[in-house]
């Protein structure tokens, strides 16, 4: 090993440490109640704030994992199909619609965040999860659609025209042969549209006033303030860091199981042929 790769692992490893050091506060605090890990002792270490929590907030978190399947149910086909025919056909105005997709990339849902109101209220969506689910699964069409346009344009064309000479369709071919091919891809935009709706914050702070349908963010936020005394400031820290190690456990479970899905359908969508 030369000195120029062991100078790349230390690097890494300074880094790794610097990116995973703000959790052991919250770790401490979470099962101590304490911003500060000097001079503890074993009695310090309890669970309470975790089963304040699971019992208070399970309800909100329920809602937040229904309103996060929700959108990747409506994400994934979307941004596939969408991503099929940008790599497949050729149709007037694709680059500037490609190009469109990739300009609202750059603009924050905080800018129409008005009009959505508006509009979520003329159909009756406000106090509505459906309307979460929806807003969660369209922040992430313009990424997600630039992933499958980019890893669909590197699957060979050669199975899906057997399959047409076969007698199937281009839809057919897509779903019986392209698709499965995409299994890295679909897990990509999965968890990339899981991650954004669950932390949604605004919207749902917005859009939803009913205590009963609070996402867990809000609710978290909420109990925070509302729960008993703090020996520090407003906010009891105890609570608030053992409702964010939960916040953390889907996301962390899942990019543990499906890491492998997940660096192939980054890399490969990623690059350009």
């Amino acid at each position: 090993m030369n000195k120029i790769s062991i100078l790349i692992q230390i690097i890494l490893l300074a880094w790794t440490v610097f990116t995973i050091f703000p959790l052991f506060p919250l770790i401490f605090a979470a099962f101590t109640g304490k911003l500060f890990f000097l001079n503890l002792t074993p009695s310090d270490f309890r669970l309470d704030f975790f089963e304040k929590i699971v019992a208070m907030m399970g309800n909100a978190y329920f809602n937040s994992l229904i309103i996060a399947i929700g959108a990747v149910a409506i994400n994934i086909p979307s941004c596939s199909l969408a991503g099929f025919a940008f790599a497949r056909f050729k149709f007037k105005g694709k680059l500037q619609l490609y190009n469109t997709l990739m300009v609202i990339q750059s603009v924050p849902i905080i800018s129409g965040v008005i009009g959505l109101f508006f509009l979520f209220k003329s159909y009756g969506l406000l106090n509505n999860l459906v309307s979460l689910a929806i807003m969660g699964a369209v922040q992430s069409i313009p990424i997600n659609t630039w992933f499958a346009h980019d890893y669909f344009r590197q699957l060979p064309k050669d199975l899906e025209e057997a399959a047409e000479v076969d007698g199937a369709s281009k839809i057919q071919a897509f779903l019986k042969i392209t698709l499965p091919l995409a299994a890295p891809l679909l897990v990509t935009m999965g968890l990339i549209t899981f991650i954004i709706t669950w932390n949604e914050f605004i919207l749902a702070n917005i859009f939803i006033t009913r205590k009963s349908l609070f996402t867990y963010p809000i609710a978290l936020l909420a109990f925070g303030t509302e729960a008993t005394t703090s020996p520090v400031g407003t906010y009891h820290w105890g609570y608030l860091a053992a409702g964010s190690l939960l916040g953390l456990l889907p996301i962390l479970i899942a990019s543990i199981f499906l890491r492998k899905f997940l660096i192939e359908g980054l890399t490969r969508g990623a690059l350009k042929v």
